[in-house]
């Protein structure tokens, strides 16, 4: 599917004043470049040039904000809003098109940004807020959102279809050029990797349902055949509380906890993986269902985007629409979903791969037509 270019000569402004979600931009920019958008991105992410410099084809300005003025409980985000009035946000004005990656209704800047640009649109991560009276001071930005005539999106198919806005799929991570791939191990002896990437959270991810898991499959034969490599930080209480479960029930030999130095490192490993495993089942917990209409789960689409495929619960798995490129169980039967994907040979999980590839290429079309359909009406095109 080819676009004309529609916004050619205009110019959008990227903005987070949350780097948590700074690996979602490239998506957003690689989308507005091919609508024809000349893109600035403001961020307060400081290694945002990192990420820039990992995908080919995807060109912005990149200006860095002082992330403490946008902190909770900091000095310089108490002295900015009381005395700065974040002027260094005036420069929005002059965008045909702004564009919060992160709408932030708790964040005064959030308000600030709304004021100063000509027309806005932002991802809204959280859409229960939306129509919720009871949140507060952040009812005000929302109203003022509106007010301006801004347009939400969200993330996600399934979280659109709750919700009734317009979504985009974030698909673009690391270019195919400047991957690793694992695609053909070097060696069949060597364990098969499953991924868990992400902060070590007890909360809506199931780890204690994959260590039940691969203590079931170690009593029988999988020994130095199945590798789960915990990817992020682990350094929280929970993540403490797992190493602990995986000790007492002596299945070290088969966790490896990696902490990620930098998005380079950190993607690297994902695609040096066999599978990912999103871990979120919400018959294991009732947290977990979150995940399912509520707010997109992160790991679905860097698996996604990253060529890498996936062993998924299986209404999870439907809600995602990726039931057709992964290996889904039902509730509480991960150890079946992790069985089958050993059992899967080189040419069956090249097949997922081929077929999800495939699947993200017209995701990413239908991701850019949401954009080019709700741009044309803000600006009146």
């Amino acid at each position: 599917m080819s676009f004309s270019n529609r916004f050619s000569g205009k110019r959008c402004a990227v903005v987070d004043f949350f780097h948590a979600h700074d690996h979602l931009m490239p998506s957003i920019i690689e989308y507005l470049n091919i609508l024809g958008f000349e893109v600035e991105v403001l961020t307060t992410s400081p290694n945002f040039e990192e990420l820039m410099n990992l995908v080919s084809g995807v060109e912005a300005r990149v200006s860095i904000l002082p992330k403490n003025k946008f902190r909770k409980r900091t000095l310089s985000k108490f002295i900015e809003e009381r005395f700065g009035g974040y002027r260094l946000l005036d420069q929005l004005k002059d965008f045909d098109l702004v564009f919060l990656n992160t709408f932030r209704a708790d964040l005064r800047a959030t308000y600030k940004a709304i004021d100063a640009a000509q027309n806005i649109v932002g991802v809204m991560h959280t859409p229960i807020l939306i129509d919720s009276q009871n949140v507060g001071h952040m009812r005000d930005t929302i109203d003022a959102f509106l007010g301006e005539g801004g347009k939400f999106f969200v993330l996600g198919e399934n979280v659109a279809d709750k919700y009734g806005l317009p979504y985009i799929d974030p698909l673009t991570y690391v270019s195919p050029d400047r991957r690793s791939e694992n695609g053909n191990r070097k060696c069949q002896d060597e364990p098969m990797v499953f991924c868990v990437p992400g902060t070590v959270k007890f909360r809506g991810r199931n780890y204690m349902a994959l260590a039940d898991a691969v203590s079931k499959l170690s009593r029988n034969g999988i020994k130095g055949k199945l590798l789960i490599k915990i990817l992020g930080r682990q350094s929280r209480r929970d993540g403490m509380k797992l190493r602990s479960a995986i000790r007492s029930l002596d299945l070290e030999e088969y966790f490896s906890f990696v902490q990620n130095s930098s998005h380079a490192a950190f993607y690297a490993h994902v695609t040096t993986s066999d599978y990912i495993l999103p871990l979120l089942d919400r018959g294991e917990e009732d947290v977990s269902a979150i995940h399912y209409s509520d707010m997109a789960t992160s790991s679905i689409y860097l698996a996604m985007g990253l060529g890498v495929p996936m062993v998924a619960e299986r209404d999870l798995s439907r809600l995602y629409r990726i039931e057709d490129f992964c290996i889904a169980h039902e509730s509480k039967q991960l150890e079946a979903g992790l069985r089958r994907a050993l059992e899967e040979g080189p040419e069956g999980r090249h097949d997922l791969v081929r077929r999800q590839e495939t699947a993200v290429q017209r995701r990413k079309n239908v991701s850019i037509q949401n954009l080019e359909s709700e741009i044309s009406q803000i600006l009146g095109e």
